[in-house]
């Protein structure tokens, strides 16, 4: 999970195009892990709200497969359908 979030952290810095198609694959990889409860929901948060802070066409399409992913599973969870409900508001 430490690599996930490190290579995550590298191509946040990379905002050219041609990474997109791999921090869309990094983000979905982000969302079966929370799934299968390996990940923390908390790492998730945090990725949404890097691309709600910065908030172009990528991260656009960051935070959209990742809640494609992983979205249902916050949102039914107990423990953090507060919290989904609060960041799909904004």
């Amino acid at each position: 999970c430490d690599l996930l979030i490190r290579q995550f952290t590298f191509f946040k810095k990379q905002k050219s195009e041609q990474n997109l198609e791999d921090k869309l694959r990094n983000v979905r990889f982000h969302g079966e892990l929370l799934k299968f409860r390996i990940m923390k929901p908390i790492q998730c948060f945090r990725i949404l709200q890097v691309c709600i802070d910065d908030f172009a066409y990528q991260n656009i399409e960051v935070a959209c497969n990742l809640f494609e992913a992983c979205g249902r599973f916050l949102y039914r969870n107990k423990i953090t359908h507060e919290r989904t409900k609060t960041m799909l508001a904004t």
